[in-house]
């Protein structure tokens, strides 16, 4: 496995490839994996299906923000099923942040698990 690049260091706000991302880490999210919710989102000129990026190997794969999640690339990973289930159980946070409802701190509490 590759040595994580500099720009994934522990900071809740990043700049990443031109895009500005809060990360839920896997710790705060109880999942195998971390999470980038584009900070941008709709506001975005080509913005696409609302969505969050799943970071697996240091790849970002991403999955559909939905009651019924989807990831996106078609790519399966281990332990989908979990952040689908994340997904679904915190879908109206989550799409209120794609909507710019709510804001980085605002969703990085309501998605944190106690």
């Amino acid at each position: 496995m590759k040595k994580p690049h500099r720009k994934y260091r522990n900071k809740k706000l990043k700049h990443i490839d031109g895009f500005v991302v809060a990360r839920v880490d896997k710790r705060e999210s109880r999942l195998p994996y971390d999470i980038f919710l584009d900070s941008l989102g709709a506001s975005k000129k080509h913005a696409g299906d609302p969505r969050v990026g799943v970071i697996v190997d240091w790849l970002v794969i991403p999955v559909l923000i939905s009651e019924d999640p989807v990831t996106l690339s078609g790519r399966p990973f281990p332990g989908e099923h979990l952040v689908h289930e994340w997904v679904r159980k915190h879908y109206e946070p989550l799409l209120m942040h794609w909507n710019k409802r709510l804001t980085d701190t605002e969703v990085l509490m309501a998605v944190s698990e106690p």
